[in-house]
């Protein structure tokens, strides 16, 4: 035999070979931690803002990732809101942020916020299932608004 097994164990254990250059995985995981309503319990009068909470579990940092909104009244789409962070960089290993996206004001009834964060899907994570998160909140009558004492 001309070769032995070192002549095929080194290109196999090559860092930095090409073709080994795309399969390295990502390690970011952005995740949709939580959302706030604010005012808490707002009415017709007031501009309704959503803050999501997002937050990066993986060792990387993240680069150039969006955030979307989705509003429905009744399983209707009522508003869609898209917007760069911007910082527009998450650093890595448990660091988070708030992005607070303004709703207007919304009619009284009962609505459903779902945010979803690398909505374009341009990141490949780690975990992509907790890219989601919705909440359901209450828009009052001014008139019977129980913040009113």
């Amino acid at each position: 035999m001309k070769y032995g097994w070192s002549a095929v164990i080194i290109p196999l254990m090559c860092g930095v070979c090409p073709w080994q250059a795309w399969a390295a995985p990502s390690r970011v995981d952005l995740q949709i931690e939580s959302i706030h309503i604010q005012p808490a319990r707002p009415t017709s009068a007031d501009t309704v803002t959503a803050v999501a909470s997002i937050r990066n579990n993986g060792s990387e940092a993240a680069e150039q990732f969006d955030v979307a909104m989705a509003v429905t009244a009744g399983g209707k789409k009522v508003k869609t809101i898209k917007e760069l962070p911007a910082l527009g960089r998450l650093p890595r290993s448990g660091s988070g942020l708030s992005i607070p996206l303004s709703l207007g004001k919304l009619p009284e009834g009962e609505y459903e916020v779902l945010a979803t964060v690398d909505a374009s899907g341009y990141i490949q994570e780690t975990n992509e299932a907790n890219n989601q998160r919705a909440k359901r909140f209450q828009v009052y009558s001014p008139r019977n608004n129980p913040r009113t004492y």
